[in-house]
């Protein structure tokens, strides 16, 4: 039967969390890691605002018409999903 040496903090090589490294230390030199202190948050400064750039009528015929197809799209998808059996039933 082979003994396997006391766990040492340097026999983890890999990146672990905070509170699992300072559990390990605490097992092994009976002292946990230092607390860690956050920064201090920094103050979000909010955005400018900015007008909103003004549509030409054109602009907004368009976007109405790219509306209207869209719905007329959906409808006929519907209307062709209606017609169709559901899924597994032949």
């Amino acid at each position: 039967m082979s003994k396997y040496h006391d766990l040492k903090p340097d026999d983890f090589d890999f990146p672990m969390s905070y509170a699992f490294r300072s559990y390990v230390e605490e097992q092994c030199t009976g002292r946990p890691l230092p607390s860690i202190e956050l920064p201090a948050e920094k103050e979000i400064v909010p955005l400018p605002e900015t007008p909103e750039p003004a549509w030409t009528r054109d602009q907004w015929q368009y976007v109405q018409s790219l509306h209207a197809q869209m719905l007329y799209l959906q409808n006929k998808v519907t209307e062709l999903l209606k017609g169709r059996k559901p899924k597994g039933q032949y």
